[in-house]
């Protein structure tokens, strides 16, 4: 893989899942609309994601992108680069125009 490669994005149901990803060095890009499916909003969403990744003593960073509705997470001993962030980012939007498109 070269530096901007990221694989296919996969769906984390849960927030106490994060905390794993994160340790395994991957990173996570999460839509606000699926808060939704999980009858949360998106703010307490990152409460819960952000209480999890504390309580195993991750340091974390969590950017809130508003403008597409998206959230970004990462570890900070193990940072993606800006151009895989980038890419995972298209990605997920993507696959956000792909879902929006089959609800039509």
């Amino acid at each position: 893989m070269t530096d901007g490669d990221v694989g296919i994005p996969d769906v984390v149901p849960r927030a106490h899942q994060i905390p794993g990803l994160l340790l395994m060095g991957k990173w996570v890009v999460w839509a606000h609309e699926w808060a939704d499916k999980d009858g949360i909003t998106p703010d307490e969403w990152r409460a819960r994601v952000g209480a999890a990744i504390e309580e195993c003593g991750i340091a974390y960073e969590m950017i809130v992108l508003p403008s597409p509705g998206l959230t970004l997470i990462w570890n900070r001993n193990n940072a993606p680069t800006t151009a895989q962030k980038d890419n995972s980012i298209r990605l997920v939007l993507q696959k956000l125009d792909y879902e929006r498109r089959q609800r039509r």
